[in-house]
């Protein structure tokens, strides 16, 4: 496993700042003589970025995410930059800085509309007038922001706006997660029969055209939506589906993990239920939903963790 040090992170941070300074300050012909020296930080950043991301340095992934997005602006890559805001809202949605999230991915959303400018594989600047596909997945992840921050109304005018887009793109795949989305919002509204619509039209979908994984997240949605109802018997086909999938992942990430958590929690299993969420607060300490299941599960969440 590749070392990420603070030390290194920051002199990473320091010297991309720098050139980055002394390219703009520079004339034409000075920026031509940095521009691949500027691409070449870009290949950094974006794999250190997303190393720290991978490991929950949150901090970090959120210092270099900005040093990407000036990389990208001094290019004049204006998908890469689409890319970046786009990247850049969604950790702030897992910061929970909902505000932040949907600003990013507004100027996200923006970009991609006005056309963007990007560089092909011969490295020959080109212009794209639209993308119905990368306007979509904003647009859902738009959705999530606002759901996650209960602003439901917004959600829904959100993942309405991109379940048409994602058909003219012919993204089947794409189209399940708005599909799955919308089951979520009915969930949050406590409509039930209409959460269960949405996901077993996701699930149908995903098994034609998704992953095993994806499958096995739409149908703990499924074993959560019965629960909730009360409809505990129901729920218990769906969990146990679900949970065969998800312990098959063997990196697992946070949303995946908790889900499993969950599914072992509902099918009785409360030694690795307790091991699963303790899991999920190593990697984000601050993780809401793993802390109050803990409660719930008769473990003070105030002690320190053992992971032994």
């Amino acid at each position: 496993m590749t070392a990420i040090s603070d030390q290194d992170i920051e002199q990473l941070l320091i010297r991309g700042r720098a050139l980055l300074e002394a390219f703009w300050k520079s004339d034409k012909s000075g920026k031509r003589f940095l521009a691949p020296q500027v691409e070449e930080l870009a290949g950094k950043v974006s794999h250190k970025a997303a190393l720290c991301e991978n490991r929950y340095l949150m901090q970090h992934a959120y210092d270099l995410s900005f040093l990407l997005l000036a990389c990208y602006k001094a290019l004049g890559n204006q998908r890469a930059e689409y890319l970046q805001l786009h990247h850049i809202g969604i950790l702030y949605r897992k910061l929970h800085r909902y505000s932040d999230a949907i600003d990013y991915l507004q100027q996200a959303l923006t970009r991609i509309r006005g056309g963007v400018r990007f560089l092909d594989e011969e490295g020959q600047l080109q212009f794209e007038a639209e993308n119905p596909l990368m306007e979509a997945i904003t647009l859902d992840d738009m959705g999530l922001v606002y759901l996650e921050w209960g602003k439901l109304e917004e959600a829904q005018e959100h993942f309405e706006q991109a379940l048409p887009l994602r058909r003219q793109a012919g993204d089947r795949r794409g189209e399940s997660t708005t599909i799955h989305n919308r089951g979520r919002l009915y969930l949050a509204k406590q409509q039930y029969q209409k959460a269960l619509e949405f996901f077993e039209q996701a699930l149908k979908v995903r098994k034609k055209h998704g992953s095993r994984l994806e499958q096995g997240v739409t149908l703990s949605y499924i074993g959560r939506t019965y629960r909730e109802w009360g409809k505990l018997k129901k729920a218990t086909k769906p969990y146990k589906q679900a949970l065969k999938i998800l312990q098959e992942a063997e990196y697992p990430d946070l949303e995946h993990l908790l889900l499993k958590s969950e599914a072992l929690a509902a099918l009785g299993h409360r030694d690795e239920a307790i091991a699963s969420y303790r899991h999920a607060l190593s990697l984000d300490p601050n993780q809401e939903e793993a802390q109050q299941a803990l409660r719930q599960l008769g473990i003070s969440t105030s002690t320190p963790l053992d992971n032994s």
